[in-house]
């Protein structure tokens, strides 16, 4: 019934922003079935005029259910993929069924394996589509679940080792400590794999993303390996190793269209905080500069070699608690963008705790009338999934611009785009979560899994304090916010991700 509920939503929101029928066709096999993975590039793709096809929600899998690979493969084979554009493919939804099953050893390497064949028939029979492909290099924890709540961080704090040689803390199962080794070999041979199809000229791109992370631990090794074979392969403008996981369908999408220009995508960057621009944010391991660095390349752009010369100005919050720095950026922002600058805004939480837009921010958007005058705007989980996600859709935009997309349906899709944004990573994220956290027994945290009539309350209460904040800000500020007949659901009878929905008022 969520599935169908879902996807009668996404049906409302195709026809609300008066986005009838697509003029191309994109083909997506996502991470797995979460609103960033799927919602989001799906909603993005409508700025472009792009239609993401993707296969039946129920074979996408469900938090610790996983994906049926071989119902998607057949799905896949059985599509006249002529009429598509491209493909943007998960290597760890067709291996081993999604993200959280990519980190459990229930299949075979051997079977992971044959189940990526599949795009080399693909690639024989459609030798014009280009496949885009992201294989996911495993993150040091294991999901949360109740069944490792004992144990789950003293694994993490082990695999976190510069070199683990003892065995972890005594709680830890040792058939835990044999699978969680198995997966990370069983993964590391898999993305050797990913590469050998770009050797092979089976796929096209290929992003190695570094699901959250750490300075240091058992990933470091099989990275570096990594980035060794890429380099003595001479593939480096075809293969890019950097932080991330659940926003890497919508950088591909960017990275598709932005290739589709003359001239790639120049960015100049202003941080709120030099300090924090050289920083290691919370789930990363390297500085934030470096992050914003990879996600400017991999959408298929480069830094503007001077300021003056930029086609987009990416600016980068993290001064959360710092009153003089916040001012300064709000000031600037507000002046950018009213002389015409096309900003990108990436809301970074610093310390991890809020995982949310800044309330600060995200209440000045709406007060001062900025947030439908940005190309872009993110602001949820880490500093990867926010510049990932913001990054992509300006890049986006700025496509459809620049091939009269945005004459009608594209700037409605824009519009939507930047408000769900704003209702998502920060109106749900920041205030609302925190308003629903203390419903939860005191034991339980915003990734615990809650039963379903739980699910059912909390999301009916969810809806009506959203309503709630919205009208005291409207009372408060005096501005209209275009957002009416909210929807909720958590997809994963959890509070840490959600699905909203609603429908955008015209301008």
């Amino acid at each position: 019934m969520k599935y169908l509920i879902i996807g009668l939503m996404m049906l409302c929101s195709l026809m609300q922003t008066g986005y009838a029928q697509s003029r191309a066709k994109i083909l997506l096999i996502p991470l797995d079935d979460r609103p960033p993975c799927l919602q989001f590039p799906e909603t993005a793709g409508r700025i472009a005029g792009y239609d993401l096809v993707s296969p039946p929600r129920e074979w996408l899998g469900r938090y610790t259910r996983a994906g049926d690979p071989d119902k998607i493969i057949e799905w896949m084979e059985k599509q006249d993929l002529s009429g598509y554009d491209a493909l943007i493919i998960s290597a760890d939804m067709l291996a081993y069924g999604g993200l959280v099953a990519s980190r459990e050893h229930r299949v075979s390497g051997k079977v992971a394996a044959r189940r990526l064949s599949v795009l080399h028939r693909l690639r024989n029979r459609y030798p014009d589509v280009p496949v885009y492909l992201n294989s996911v290099i495993m993150r040091l924890a294991p999901t949360a679940t109740a069944e490792n709540e004992a144990y789950r961080r003293q694994l993490q704090a082990w695999a976190e080792q510069p070199d683990p040689g003892k065995k972890p803390d005594g709680r830890v199962p040792s058939k835990v400590i044999g699978d969680y080794v198995k997966s990370r070999k069983r993964n590391n041979r898999i993305n050797r794999k990913a590469l050998e199809l770009v050797e092979d000229g089976v796929v096209d791109y290929l992003i190695l993303s570094q699901d959250d992370a750490h300075p240091s631990g058992m990933h470091i090794r099989e990275r570096e390996a990594l980035k060794q074979r890429v380099h003595d392969k001479r593939l480096e403008q075809k293969v890019h190793i950097q932080p991330g996981a659940d926003e890497i369908g919508m950088v591909l999408l960017a990275r598709y269209l932005s290739g589709k220009s003359e001239q790639p995508v120049r960015v100049d960057v202003l941080y709120s905080s030099a300090e924090d621009s050289k920083t290691v944010m919370p789930f990363e391991d390297k500085p934030l500069d470096g992050v914003v660095e990879d996600y400017i390349a991999t959408c298929g752009g480069q830094k503007a070699a001077t300021s003056g010369t930029e086609d987009l100005l990416l600016m980068v919050y993290t001064s959360r608690g710092k009153e003089a720095e916040t001012r300064i950026f709000t000031e600037t922002l507000k002046a950018r963008v009213r002389k015409g600058y096309k900003v990108i805004l990436a809301d970074i939480d610093p310390k991890g705790n809020v995982q949310g837009g800044s309330r600060i921010l995200g209440e000045y958007l709406v007060h001062e009338n900025i947030l439908d005058k940005l190309y872009a705007y993110a602001s949820w989980n880490t500093s990867g999934n926010t510049l990932g996600t913001a990054i992509a859709q300006g890049y986006i935009y700025r496509y459809a611009e620049t091939t009269g997309n945005t004459v009608a349906q594209g700037n409605e899709a824009q519009r939507w785009f930047l408000w769900h944004r704003w209702s998502n990573d920060f109106l749900y994220n920041n205030i609302i979560r925190k308003q629903l956290l203390p419903k939860l027994d005191t034991s339980l945290h915003w990734s615990s899994v809650m039963t379903a009539p739980k699910v059912r309350a909390l999301e009916t209460e969810g809806v009506k304090h959203m309503h709630d904040y919205i009208e005291k800000l409207q009372r408060e500020t005096g501005t209209y916010i275009p957002i009416t007949k909210l929807q909720l659901l958590l997809p994963w009878n959890r509070l840490f991700e959600a699905y909203v929905d609603y429908t955008l008022q015209p301008e």
